[in-house]
């Protein structure tokens, strides 16, 4: 089996009870993560392994989840025969991508994929997993509004 196959074999099993950030947000970043990445030069191995990764830690804390997924995506990147700073690389990526915490990104790989997770988090799908979001998390209060902040 293929580096790639591996990888969406990973998040499948991995996703596969999330309803919220599953399989179908991650197909979505990836699919954008192309277009913008090309446009913008990005290392596309790079930023297309952390697309598929990027929220494998929701699952286990949903609120800290780009903190979550990092040491079970550093030890599947050294499993698939990624190179030590090819792992930092798409560990930067997956850490920096949330806009609930996380560092600033600095790469440019980073950059894209948070503005991209951003990105596909607006409109209809937006509003229905601000919804879903608050209302596993037990924030919401019946106003809208305060869920899309």
């Amino acid at each position: 089996m293929d580096r790639w196959a591996r990888v969406r074999e990973f998040t499948k099993k991995e996703m596969a009870d999330e309803k919220i950030a599953g399989t179908d947000h991650l197909k979505r970043a990836y699919e954008w993560c192309k277009k913008v990445g090309r446009a913008r030069g990005a290392d596309m191995e790079i930023l297309l392994t952390a697309a598929l990764l990027h929220d494998i830690g929701v699952p286990i804390d949903r609120k800290k989840h780009y903190e979550a997924a990092l040491p079970k995506a550093r030890a599947f990147l050294g499993d698939l025969g990624f190179k030590e700073d090819e792992i930092r690389k798409i560990l930067h990526i997956i850490e920096a991508h949330s806009r609930y915490g996380g560092p600033d990104p600095q790469t440019l790989e980073a950059k894209i994929l948070q503005d991209v997770d951003a990105i596909e988090y607006v409109g209809a799908v937006r509003l229905a997993r601000s919804i879903v979001r608050a209302l596993h998390e037990g924030s919401f209060e019946g106003k809208v509004h305060k869920v899309l902040s």
